[in-house]
């Protein structure tokens, strides 16, 4: 009887062990706050954070107004086709920030794409401007199911805050 008791509390707290090992899940507006907090001074107050779990009466939904003028019309069903995402706009500044989760690595490709298009876009726009030089330095990464997008004030910001981000998800 003695041994079965041991058996039964050894399980107990293998079962234990096992159960406490499991990470909670990082949703992509925690990853998105952790890189604003260490790229951009006073965010909260400059800009507006867009997130896919956000509904249509909340100040963090993204129209398809603001889809299409950020992303276009074609990769509508590619934002709609990502597992989460969220996305900061500065409002006085050209900064922008963006995570996005894929549902499995092989839906990556898009998004990628995506991002290196709203890129360019950007590059094109602050071309002459006094942005230029920062808008070179933007960085697009992708990180396990997970694709950055960081446009600070410079390229060592924008490293950093993809930095702090992979971090988070370790």
């Amino acid at each position: 009887m003695k041994k079965e008791i041991q058996i039964f509390s050894l399980l107990l707290a293998l079962i234990f062990l096992l159960c406490s090992c499991q990470k909670e899940k990082i949703y992509c507006e925690e990853l998105l706050t952790v890189g604003l907090e260490y790229g951009i001074d006073n965010y909260s107050d400059n800009g507006y954070v867009f997130l896919k779990s956000a509904d249509m009466s909340s100040v963090f939904f993204m129209s398809e107004k603001i889809k299409d003028s950020m992303y276009g019309e074609k990769f509508k069903s590619t934002l709609a086709a990502t597992a989460d995402f969220a996305i900061y706009v500065s409002a006085s500044n050209c900064y922008e920030l963006a995570v996005f989760e894929c549902y499995s690595k092989n839906d990556i490709d898009e998004i990628l794409r995506m991002c290196y298009e709203r890129a360019d876009e950007i590059k094109i726009a602050l071309r002459f401007t006094e942005w230029e030089l920062q808008s070179k330095g933007i960085i697009v990464e992708v990180y396990k199911k997970y694709v950055i997008f960081a446009f600070t004030e410079s390229q060592e910001v924008n490293e950093g805050v993809i930095e702090v981000i992979k971090q988070l998800l370790n």
